[in-house]
């Protein structure tokens, strides 16, 4: 969800019409988040296939005669599969995020295509940064602005008569579960009174309270000035979405591949 998010942002800071563009992601929710840009989704059986992958997206970039490329996160693909895709006859272009630098360049050993411009998103190890050093044209910093959404009131809406706590996590089941237990501990520490409202992509939660209550949305970002507490993950967009609300955002990082959540809280916690 967070590259779909991230690539939401970016399309409205840049003023993007997100209607000339594809979507090509592995991401099924895709659809929902972009209901007017053409989405096409990466076959199951790719995702673990390099040369195939990349075969998959030349095709694409052939088929809709793509002239430009915007890559979220992982400059030669999460699978290194970029490195296999023949970009001689479009522009690439890099948004970049912090990375598990040191595990993420075992996936390639080249690339043969130049970035036009990198944006950075926040702040990245020093090889990653070198990395983009030696293969962009033009490298700027940017801000993400996430585009005002319609939204309710969820007080209202649920008709609560406590303290709105407020759960945003996509998925897994699992984590979102971490996050609820997370909550109560927080509520039975301090003795308070508290309704929580989960915003999450799953149903099948294993909790069974009276005060909890289900909500999904692609802009959660909306509800936050609603929440008396925030609890999420540390992924990138809602650590950038909750800054100006951090007096009562708890935040609890789990383990990625290559991303660095709990890095990321740290910095988050010293801002």
């Amino acid at each position: 969800m967070g590259h779909l998010a991230r690539t939401t942002a970016f399309f409205y800071t840049q003023n993007i019409d997100f209607r000339k563009a594809i979507i090509l992601t592995t991401n099924p929710l895709a659809q929902e988040v972009f209901k007017e840009t053409p989405t096409i989704f990466m076959p199951l059986h790719l995702q673990e296939n390099t040369i195939e992958c990349a075969e998959f997206i030349a095709n694409i970039i052939k088929l809709y005669a793509v002239q430009e490329v915007y890559i979220d996160s992982f400059p030669v693909g999460i699978l290194g599969e970029l490195q296999n895709v023949d970009f001689s006859k479009v522009r690439v272009f890099y948004l970049a995020r912090l990375l598990n630098w040191q595990k993420y360049r075992t996936l390639f050993q080249n690339i043969n295509y130049v970035f036009e411009k990198v944006w950075i998103c926040e702040d990245l190890h020093a090889p990653h940064q070198d990395f983009i050093q030696k293969n962009a044209k033009s490298i700027s910093n940017i801000t993400l602005t996430y585009p005002p959404e319609p939204f309710i009131d969820l007080r209202q809406y649920f008709q609560l008569k406590n303290e709105l706590w407020l759960i945003i996590h996509s998925q897994p089941k699992g984590e979102v579960e971490d996050l609820y237990t997370y909550a109560k501990w927080v509520l039975d520490w301090k003795g308070s009174m508290a309704d929580f409202v989960i915003i999450s992509a799953c149903r099948d939660l294993d909790i069974d309270a009276p005060n909890v209550y289900y909500f999904n949305t692609s802009a959660a970002y909306m509800y936050l000035p609603q929440a008396d507490k925030i609890f999420t993950a540390a992924g990138f967009n809602l650590l950038q979405q909750a800054a100006p609300y951090k007096e009562k955002h708890y935040v609890m990082p789990f383990q990625r591949g290559f991303d660095l959540q709990f890095e990321r809280a740290k910095a988050y916690k010293k801002r």
